[in-house]
Parts: structure tokens; C-alpha cells; sequence
């Protein structure tokens, strides 16, 4: 029998293996400024290993109402993942398009990560998007390293996920390798219209300063969601939104008021 010794070793060895990694998130929402019935588009879905978020589509407004459509599609996305968790994200996208009934559309971001491999995987269609930050290993400065763009042939006319186009053409998908501690900012178009890179980065700096992670996830969720708020009621602000309209020849100054949703999540054991 081996002396005690060995074992001793041998626990210590284990306890320092790496535990699989997760996504720890932490999310926020503010309707829009604007709304007097309190009808929302947004909605959305947190797990260790997925994140999604839908936005209904606002040209169906003034027939139904955007988040009956938003909501169902995204109980189905739900429903799907918890019955198939490693499922491929095309087969869980065409799974809830078929079973929500409801009149609509929606844009749609739907990720998933392999704790076996540590891949992230991305599904696109319309102005959801997201963002990876890492720290650079040279200066230990926060970057962002990808960011999702927007596939559309016209202005402020997202392709949505609906039964009367052909929405699969515009489907985007991608995958990362994921490293422990990054950051994903994930959020619908009330997000990145009216902040830039930098201003997200500024939110998030100083809760990074003594440690690498964030314990309050949804604090800066919520810090992040304010200032896109704040900025989308500016008149006179140079907003993203403002610049995409010059690539399409629209002359337009100020933020964007919209739904706004934010969800802040961190690679973790």
C-alpha cells in the first residue's frame, strides 16, 4: 500500500486541477423613455451556459403587441435548450420559429458555450449584438477584442425572424475561443446605437482595478443600461446610431430611444 504521503500529494494535485468553466452573468432593463403602455419589445435569457436575447419587432406594433411574440419565441428558446442543451443553435432557432404561433417577428442572439472546449458559439439576426473583452496580457489594459456587426441591406430596418421572409439568408453565425475571466456584453440595439466601445469600457474599469472579476454583474449591467439611456435622450450627440445613418446617406444627429436591454457576463469556475 502506498504511504500516506502519496495521497496526500494526490489530493493536493486534484484540488489544484481546473474546474469547468462557466458564464456567470448579470443583466438589466429600461423600457422605453417614450412608452405610455408600458409595452415592451425586449426580452431575454440567462443560463451557466447560454445567453439569448430577443427583440419584437417594432412594425408590428401598431397591430399587436411586440413582446406576446417576443416572450413565446423566447420560452421556446428556453424550453429547447433545458430538453437539449448541446443542441446546434440553427436547430434551436428553427425549433421555436416553428412552434410560436403567435403573429410577429423578432431579432434574435442566441449563444451557447462548451465548457469541453471552451467555444462560444453565436447566432445573428437582425440588431442584437455583443461584444468580447479580454485583457491584454502585455499592458493587463481591458479591449475588445470582437464585436458583432449588424447584416442588413437598408437603414434601421433590421431583418427580423418571421413567417413571411426568408430570414435565414441574413442569419449570422460564429464562434471564439473563450478564455477564463473574459467578458461578454451582450444587449439589444437600445444598447450599442447609443454607446461606443470606450464607454462601455469606462463602465466597467473600476470594478477591475484590485480584482479580475466582477462579484456584481448586474450592478454594472445596470451602470451600462443608465448611461445608454441617458445618451439616448441627448439631441446633439454623435451617437453610433448617427454615424451607421452617413453610410446610408441620412443626415441625423442625437441618440436613439429605444428599449434597452444589458446583460454583462463574465467567463468563470
Amino acid at each position: 500500500m502506498p504511504p500516506r504521503s502519496f495521497f496526500s500529494s494526490l489530493k493536493s494535485v486534484t484540488s489544484k486541477l481546473p474546474s469547468k468553466l462557466k458564464i456567470s452573468s448579470g443583466s438589466f432593463f429600461h423600457l422605453h423613455p417614450q412608452t405610455v403602455s408600458q409595452t415592451r419589445s425586449d426580452n431575454h435569457y440567462i443560463s451557466p451556459y447560454n445567453i439569448s436575447i430577443v427583440d419584437g419587432a417594432a412594425s408590428w406594433k401598431s397591430l399587436i403587441d411586440p413582446y406576446k411574440y417576443s416572450s413565446v419565441f423566447m420560452r421556446e428558446i428556453q424550453c429547447y435548450l433545458k430538453e437539449n442543451p448541446r443542441k446546434d443553435l440553427d436547430s434551436i432557432i428553427k425549433e421555436a420559429f416553428e412552434r410560436t404561433q403567435e403573429p410577429g417577428g423578432v431579432c434574435c442572439l442566441l449563444m451557447s458555450l462548451n465548457p469541453d472546449t471552451m467555444t462560444l458559439m453565436s447566432y445573428i439576426l437582425g440588431d442584437c449584438g455583443y461584444a468580447i473583452l479580454r485583457k491584454d496580457d502585455k499592458n493587463g489594459l481591458l479591449k475588445v477584442i470582437h464585436k458583432s456587426k449588424e447584416k442588413s441591406k437598408f437603414f434601421n430596418k433590421s431583418p427580423q425572424i418571421t413567417k413571411e421572409t426568408d430570414f435565414f439568408s441574413y442569419s449570422q453565425y460564429s464562434q471564439h475561443q473563450m478564455l477564463e475571466n473574459d467578458f461578454i456584453i451582450s444587449g439589444s440595439d437600445g444598447l450599442f446605437d447609443n454607446l461606443y466601445d470606450w464607454d462601455i469600457l469606462d463602465c466597467i474599469k473600476p470594478f477591475i482595478q484590485e480584482y479580475e472579476r466582477i462579484l456584481d454583474l448586474e450592478l454594472v449591467a445596470e451602470i451600462i443600461a443608465k448611461l445608454a439611456l441617458k445618451k439616448s435622450k441627448e439631441i446633439n450627440y454623435k451617437s453610433p446610431f448617427s454615424e451607421q445613418a452617413k453610410d446610408y446617406y441620412f443626415d441625423y444627429i442625437g441618440g436613439k430611444m429605444d428599449d434597452i436591454t444589458v446583460i454583462v457576463s463574465q467567463i468563470s469556475s
